[in-house]
């Protein structure tokens, strides 16, 4: 008898124990799903805070860049001769060497965003609800000026950046599983 009791006291208890061990999973799953959003929307908050600046000056060097030319249908983008002249420029040449840190700082940030998306650190629906529109298109604008510092530097530095713009752009096609 006290064996039958006790063997139901643990079963019990480890019946307890595996309900409270689901409930901390679900309940801490449920954070992170929660912090992931709000990680994404603070970036979407934030987004004005960390382009404006750098979007002005660009703006400023090329007038209604980021508007699509009626004509062709197509987005204006930073020609190659542009994007050369101002990565290779002097230091005496304030201008373009001005506007080179401020097209730098914009990819970077444009960087931190796309990779906090790839890596699942900030939820991907917002992000794609809310800025995929203007990641690809200031994509499309710098892709010129991206193109050169490839060549510049031998190296490929917003390639996460150019890497999640391709699969918006060019998603994948999915296969379906070999039936042999």
């Amino acid at each position: 008898m006290f064996e039958y009791i006790s063997l139901s006291i643990l079963a019990l208890g480890s019946v307890g124990t595996l309900i409270g061990a689901w409930y901390v999973y679900k309940t801490l799953r449920a954070n992170h799903d929660w912090q992931r959003r709000q990680y994404a929307i603070d970036i979407f908050r934030e987004w004005n805070a960390n382009t404006a600046k750098h979007a002005q000056a660009i703006e400023r060097a090329f007038p209604h860049i980021r508007d699509v030319d009626r004509t062709t249908g197509k987005s204006n983008e930073i020609t190659k001769e542009q994007a050369k002249r101002i990565y290779t420029c002097d230091m005496s040449d304030a201008k373009n060497w001005e506007l080179r840190f401020h097209i730098i700082e914009l990819l970077n940030y444009l960087e931190f965003v796309t990779t906090a998306y790839s890596h699942n650190v900030a939820d991907k629906t917002i992000i794609l609800s809310s800025l995929k529109n203007p990641l690809v298109a200031w994509h499309n604008i710098l892709k010129n000026f991206i193109e050169t510092v490839n060549l510049c530097e031998d190296y490929k530095p917003w390639q996460p950046f150019s890497a999640v713009v391709n699969e918006w752009e060019h998603p994948a096609m999915e296969m379906r599983k070999p039936t042999a």
